[in-house]
């Protein structure tokens, strides 16, 4: 199995580890069910240039995994208290459905406004058998309202689908009183979008903190995190 085998790079253990994943060829099969299951359907429905297994598993699996070190409650869910995450324009299912993967005990809701890209989700979802992952084909403005959604997410996330101005406003009703928002960026979109983001979550209370930058091997680019978080109180004193 080729993601076995690229699971045993450095970076890759070291990742795996901290995301609870290492050892779990589990996690392994799914990916690779997933991945095989998206190039088919890639030759016909335009969902990824991404399609090297090698590249598959760095730009799509290891990236989305970086995320752990800005939110370790994913790795902590449990039955008991799980962590409930909702995915922006999730497209060909970056990040979400590895991460529905990774996290069995974590619930996950996408929602994705291009209806032909929405029922190949949920196509995934039905071929590995995700208990703990539903998409929606809506848009996620008009979803954050509905009484369902509004207020019941612990963590919304989104990458690669729009400037951090646009989305919170359309999503921050989304979250819970004490949940946040972790967005995928570069450096250098950040850098791009910082002042129209603080402006934007300070309209609803929110503000912007920037993770570390993390490197992909091989150069295949660098990641930071986003993450907005409810105003402290003890700040405003």
């Amino acid at each position: 199995m080729v993601f076995t085998e690229l699971a045993q790079s450095e970076l890759s253990q070291s990742i795996l580890k901290e995301a609870g994943l290492l050892g779990n060829d589990e996690f392994l099969l799914g990916v690779e069910a997933y991945y095989r299951y998206l190039i088919k359907i890639n030759e016909t429905l335009n969902l990824t240039r991404i399609t090297t297994p090698e590249d598959f598993w760095i730009k799509n699996i290891l990236d989305t995994l970086l995320i752990v070190k800005e939110v370790p409650d994913l790795v902590g869910s449990d039955l008991e208290r799980y962590v409930r995450v909702v995915d922006m324009g999730s497209g060909g299912g970056i990040p979400l459905i590895p991460l529905a993967l990774a996290f069995p005990f974590c619930e996950f809701t996408g929602f994705e406004s291009r209806q032909k890209k929405a029922f190949f989700l949920q196509d995934v979802i039905e071929v590995l058998e995700l208990k703990n992952c539903q998409v929606h084909a809506m848009r996620s403005g008009e979803a954050s309202i509905k009484p369902e959604f509004k207020g019941k997410f612990d963590i919304i996330t989104a990458r690669a689908v729009a400037k951090i101005e646009k989305l919170v406003p359309e999503t921050f009703k989304f979250l819970s009183s004490k949940g946040r928002m972790v967005f995928y960026k570069t450096p250098s979109q950040l850098d791009e979008e910082l002042e129209s983001a603080n402006k934007a979550a300070k309209g609803v209370r929110l503000e912007v903190f920037r993770s570390r930058i993390y490197e992909l091997p091989y150069e295949f680019g660098l990641r930071q995190f986003a993450t907005l978080k409810p105003v402290s109180r003890k700040r405003n004193k």
